[in-house]
């Protein structure tokens, strides 16, 4: 909010005139300032919407012409007349902020007296309540509502060695509906090497192999000392982890392994397949001896059961062609995957190897087939023994 200043019957710009007398000034420039003798300069406005104003001047009584508006929340400034000493001018508006700060003390003041005038605000225990059951507490316990007695009661909350907490009809968290920002659950693990032996787990789910009785616990899942999660199965039998696929209609991967920013590493489709660069199918087309320019016959498919993503493709030779570049095309179901045929493997005269830069078409589906074309060979010498690979997954 801004402020106007110059409005004040002090507000006059004076000067020493002949014999040491004090005299008006008229047609002063003056300036606003943060500071007695340094600071910034204000950019100072003709209202308190902000428009700037040109030139703060004094009239021919030597009293601001108009008003000046400093920038927000400013109520004192530093004024100078014609760039002389400067001196602390206030706000005109200060009287009126005094006295609705006053008259807001005056409120709070009276709605203090009535919270510490009402009968023992503050020192209600628990146990005053008529809804609990007051008894001496052990170390630990928590209130707990008790629906048989209609009270609250102590009960263990399993702090300490050896609790337990039993919670017989589950236990709910409830975040507001629409709250966005608002985390359920935090577990914050303290610093340091916990390895030792006495560090604890710091979630478990143990499994009762045998009675209430006689107890025969086994742990089933863990988040280990430093939240890290941890499965086995509570029989040779059984499964120790197992995600299921959404209704049969499954379109994302079941699981993923990713690098820090959540680029997939490896992963498990919808249909159960694994993709991981470890795992790769290797589409192989290889010609024996002398190379010549022809198109592929020979078709390999796609039998994995599901699609696949095109890697890589590279093209090798024994013997490297001579005069000019060798080039082969990859077709998918007759047609190129490289839209761009500048893509194409190409061995330059001289090398024995080389892999497309990039791939256009980068999917195969299960049933489809592959064919490689020889497009162009070596015009002195074609190159032999030629091999292209075709990695997807």
């Amino acid at each position: 909010m801004r402020h106007p200043f110059g409005e004040s019957i002090s507000d006059f710009v004076i000067s020493v005139g002949s014999d040491n007398a004090a005299i008006l000034t008229p047609n002063a420039t003056l300036t606003g300032w943060s500071d007695k003798e340094s600071g910034t300069q204000y950019a100072l406005a003709v209202d308190s919407s902000g428009t700037a104003m040109d030139q703060w001047v004094s009239d021919s009584n030597g009293h601001p012409s108009q008003p000046a508006y400093a920038p927000d929340e400013v109520l004192a400034m530093w004024v100078s007349a014609n760039g002389g000493p400067r001196v602390l001018m206030l706000c005109s508006d200060l009287a009126d902020l005094v006295t609705a700060d006053a008259s807001a003390v005056a409120q709070l003041q009276a709605q203090l007296s009535a919270h510490l005038s009402a009968v023992n605000p503050h020192a209600v225990k628990f146990s005053d309540l008529a809804d609990a059951s007051p008894s001496t507490p052990l170390n630990g316990q928590v209130w707990a509502w008790d629906s048989t007695a209609q009270k609250y009661k102590l009960v263990n909350a399993g702090t300490g060695s050896g609790g337990s907490f039993n919670n017989a009809g589950g236990n709910v968290i409830t975040i507001p509906n629409g709250d966005y920002t608002t985390q359920a659950m935090k577990i914050i693990l303290p610093a340091g090497d916990r390895t030792s032996t006495n560090a604890p787990n710091t979630f478990s789910i143990f499994w009762n192999a045998g009675t209430d009785s006689v107890p025969n616990l086994q742990e089933t899942w863990r988040l280990n000392e430093y939240g890290e999660q941890r499965l086995q199965p509570s029989a040779p039998n059984r499964v120790a982890s197992r995600t299921k696929q959404y209704n049969g209609s499954q379109t994302a991967n079941l699981e993923e392994w990713t690098d820090f920013s959540n680029n997939v590493l490896a992963s498990v489709g919808p249909t159960g397949a694994m993709r991981a660069p470890n795992l790769g199918t290797l589409f192989t087309f290889s010609v024996t001896g002398s190379v010549s320019a022809a198109t592929g016959k020979h078709r390999i498919y796609n039998d994995c059961g599901t699609a696949l993503t095109i890697r890589a493709v590279r093209a090798s030779v024994g013997t490297a062609p001579a005069g000019s570049a060798l080039t082969v095309d990859v077709n998918k179901n007759g047609s190129t995957i490289f839209s761009t045929q500048t893509n194409r493997p190409t061995i330059a005269a001289g090398s024995n190897t080389a892999k497309a830069p990039a791939i256009n078409t980068t999917s195969i589906a299960d049933g489809e087939y592959f064919t490689v074309d020889v497009d162009a060979v070596g015009s002195t010498t074609a190159g032999s023994d030629l091999t292209v690979q075709i990695l997807a997954y």
